[in-house]
């Protein structure tokens, strides 16, 4: 039996910080149903290097989960998405601030149809605050943070750091941070939103 079985996860994250998070949480027992645009599907499917035809850089960070495309932007999509909600224990998101309110899908709509829900929102600068409408890569919080400049020559320019360390870090705050609001769930029977950038 592993940790997070009958612990049900709607992911609605790309790229890497959400999907890494997710990728652990599956490995652990959840099962986690990845929300992809319809009908395109998740950006990462369209990146190289492609082994048998499907994309590396999106099979790697989603294994382990199941995948379901809706248009959030219809009302058909966003009233399927609140009946997975109502069922689900964790929703994860990692749009920029604003987005999820805007397509009816919030924590606040969220909790409507699941009062115990654990919400977590993961984005560059956080939900608020003067930067939280920057869009947030990995590349931009190395050059915020100023690893572009520590892993550089001394003479020479800025050089990125060999993996995405800061999408990897938020991802691994997201875990731990998920993994504790569930504990307390457990004991008091209350969801909580989480906020990681």
């Amino acid at each position: 039996m592993l940790p997070l079985e009958d612990f049900r996860v709607l992911d609605l994250s790309r790229f890497m910080s959400g999907p890494y998070t997710t990728l652990v949480l599956a490995e652990l027992g959840a099962d986690v149903v990845k929300v992809e645009r319809f009908p395109e599907g998740d950006d990462s499917r369209r990146l190289s290097p492609k082994v048998n035809g499907e994309s590396y850089p999106f099979a790697m960070p989603n294994r382990s989960k199941r995948s379901i495309a809706m248009d959030l932007k219809s009302e058909a999509g966003r009233d399927l998405f609140l009946r997975l909600a109502a069922e689900s224990d964790l929703i994860i998101e990692n749009f920029r601030p604003g987005v999820v309110r805007r397509l009816g899908i919030d924590y606040d709509s969220v909790r409507k149809v699941r009062p115990d829900v654990l919400y977590c929102s993961i984005s560059g600068f956080g939900q608020t605050g003067p930067y939280r409408d920057r869009p947030g890569f990995d590349i931009m919080a190395q050059g915020v943070g100023g690893f572009l400049r520590m892993t550089g020559q001394p003479d020479g320019k800025p050089t990125k750091v060999g993996i995405a360390i800061n999408d990897i870090a938020a991802g691994a705050t997201a875990l731990y941070s998920i993994l504790a609001a569930q504990m307390l769930r457990q004991r008091t029977g209350e969801g909580q939103y989480i906020d990681i950038s």
